[in-house]
């Protein structure tokens, strides 16, 4: 079978060269861009790839897509009621609980807004005593809230299922809140009816997936300089913002770098490679 990684930099090579090592794939671990992806991708067998590349449907020989993702947004729908199967981390969640980049990342994105400075607000302040809102509360939710709170913070959460106080009194008094919410039911769940509810010079800080925000609504309000906003993902409004080289005001954005660590994308990797491995009989 023919296998296709696209972004092999942004993969461990102990994975990448447990592939190599088998026989029975022919191997393509070629860095290319979207345009150039899209102009090969099915003629493959197996394609491997992260968020950085969007697989959109074709009638295709693809039997697998491997991603070692929670999120699947990047993949086309259809595939997912075709005969390609999809190996992915969604619902993995005993051994997601074992990932740490992307709470890490969040504490260091919110360490980072609260000690620049030279920003508008000249927000220069410690975790300590601050009042923080945590927007989803399931495995990194709650792994953020600890080391918050560890740090001196007063969290309070919203979650669909439980939470500590309404989201809409979170939005309202707190100087800082922090969302971990996953894309499916809640596009655009984040709007200006929550904005608005924001306190001057409060920070919002999103690791979850851009579209959980509405991005047009919020760009209104960051530019008026009411909060920051800082995220390591961006939906489709502001990522077109991005490509036309604009300079944004009082958004921080660290371009979907979170759970790019080295040791959590080997975990995630050997993770997924191994369930295709035993899918096909192999291990």
């Amino acid at each position: 079978m023919k296998i296709l990684c696209p972004c092999p930099e942004l993969f461990s090579s102990k994975a990448l060269d447990l592939l190599k090592s088998i026989n029975h794939f022919k191997c393509n671990f070629t860095k290319l861009s979207q345009k150039k992806f899209e102009k090969i991708f099915f003629k493959y067998d197996i394609i491997l790839t992260r968020f950085n590349h969007k697989i959109k449907f074709k009638n295709t020989k693809i039997k697998y897509i491997l991603s070692p993702t929670t999120g699947l947004d990047h993949i086309d729908k259809r595939y997912f009621s075709s005969e390609t199967k999809v190996i992915s981390l969604f619902g993995d969640n005993l051994f997601l609980k074992k990932i740490n980049a992307t709470s890490e990342f969040t504490i260091f994105l919110i360490l980072k807004v609260l000690r620049s400075k030279g920003n508008k607000f000249e927000l220069n302040h410690e975790i300590n005593n601050k009042s923080i809102g945590i927007i989803g509360y399931g495995r990194i939710g709650k792994k953020v809230s600890k080391i918050l709170k560890s740090m001196g913070a007063k969290i309070f959460y919203y979650d669909k299922k439980f939470h500590s106080m309404s989201i809409n009194k979170i939005f309202e008094i707190c100087d800082l809140i922090s969302i971990h919410i996953p894309l499916s039911d809640n596009l655009k769940f984040i709007n200006s009816s929550h904005f608005k509810l924001m306190k001057k010079n409060s920070i919002l800080i999103n690791t979850s997936r851009g579209d959980v925000v509405n991005e047009k609504q919020l760009f209104s309000f960051t530019q008026s300089q009411k909060f920051i906003y800082a995220t390591d993902v961006v939906g489709k409004f502001l990522e077109l913002k991005y490509k036309n080289n604009k300079k944004l005001k009082n958004i921080i954005y660290s371009k979907h770098v979170a759970g790019l660590t080295r040791e959590s994308v080997e975990m995630t990797d050997l993770r997924v490679i191994r369930k295709f491995l035993r899918s096909i009989n192999y291990e």
